[in-house]
């Protein structure tokens, strides 16, 4: 074994190994000088040593090998990697989605991103699971299991074909979709734990972008100029939080319509749409739709022709009503953009 001060560095002429024999036979596959020169022996000879220093030298001349981790003549793991004696593990950028209230998380406009993501070979498919079905909402469940994903180096994901361990070392491209009370999810775990000061801040270097459909947390005009029939510029979404300074590496997807996210931003009539958004997934009721509107009856005292409004607000937030506003949307160019994003 070579040493330099008393170092291991690396295989040297003299060492003998079954690995040794490996590599010869590795390098006569590859290289016609190496076929007429190496025999199939384990011991490291004077022939191997001339050998690793010239395909050294071409290594280093076409970048393959950096020159400061090249010892001449010696066989350490940079020369296996340049040889492709050994192979460097390809890590995916991932991407994780989140779908909404009571919604699969494998079908849905986010989820429909990450699986053409996955099928080109762009990124891997990480699906949260939380729980979708309580109300009032429980977001937290979402945040915590994005915490325990994002904010390790290394997790178990089972896909549907079995459990497999994910490198997520630092540095890894990454990439967010959210949907509905997803959105929800995203905005609590960005600001809990991605916002500067917060534990996992280091990660935000890495996103690549995200794309959000349907946000209640949606800041004031902000919507991505290919959907047809966009809110207009002064509505947001509906919960009395939401994004400031939206980043740029963030895309918001909403429809007119949408009771999640096209909500007035002046007047008595989108606060009370705020109010009742609040009561329905911050509080507790029993008796479905209609114990949540004597729970709102109790708690806003609406004038009567405020009641079918509240209806409509409480089915949205239940998945009772018409949907077709939230949830079908146009989704090739957040693809697109997420495919030009983690290109980068």
């Amino acid at each position: 074994m070579a040493r330099i001060d008393g170092v291991y560095v690396g295989l040297g002429e003299g060492d003998s190994s079954d690995e040794i024999a490996k590599i010869k036979e590795h390098l006569k596959r590859k290289y016609t000088p190496a076929r007429n020169a190496l025999d199939d022996g384990p011991l490291f000879t004077p022939e191997l040593t001339a050998e690793v220093k010239r395909e050294q030298a071409v290594f280093i001349a076409n970048g393959t090998l950096e020159g400061a981790k090249a010892i001449p003549g010696i066989i350490n793991l940079a020369f296996k990697y340049a040889c492709g004696y050994l192979k460097k593990e390809k890590l995916l950028p991932l991407y994780f989605s989140t779908e909404g209230h009571m919604s699969d998380p494998a079908i849905g406009p986010v989820a429909y991103v990450g699986d053409v993501l996955s099928a080109e070979g762009r990124a891997l498919h990480i699906r949260t699971y939380y729980d979708r079905w309580a109300l009032p909402f429980k977001n937290q469940t979402g945040v915590d299991t994005l915490a325990n994903t994002i904010g390790k180096t290394e997790f178990w994901y089972d896909d549907g074909t079995g459990a497999k361990l994910i490198k997520f070392p630092p540095g890894t491209p990454w990439a967010k979709g959210a949907f509905s009370q997803g959105s929800m999810v995203w905005f609590d775990f960005y600001h809990q734990y991605l916002a500067p000061g917060k534990p996992l801040n280091w990660r935000l270097k890495d996103i690549r972008g995200a794309v959000v459909c349907g946000d209640p947390n949606r800041e004031k005009g902000v919507c991505v100029p290919w959907i047809a029939d966009p809110p207009a510029v002064d509505h947001q979404g509906i919960m009395d939080v939401r994004w400031e300074n939206t980043p740029e590496w963030m895309i918001e997807v909403a429809r007119r319509g949408d009771l999640y996210t096209d909500n007035e931003s002046e007047g008595d009539a989108g606060l009370y749409k705020t109010a009742v958004a609040k009561i329905v997934t911050q509080n507790s009721w029993t008796g479905g739709p209609a114990g949540m509107l004597a729970r709102v009856i109790d708690l806003l005292s609406p004038a009567d022709d405020l009641i079918p409004l509240t209806m409509a607000i409480i089915k949205a937030i239940m998945f009772l009503g018409n949907m077709g506003p939230h949830g079908i949307y146009p989704m090739d160019n957040a693809v697109q953009f997420l495919r030009e994003r983690l290109a980068t």
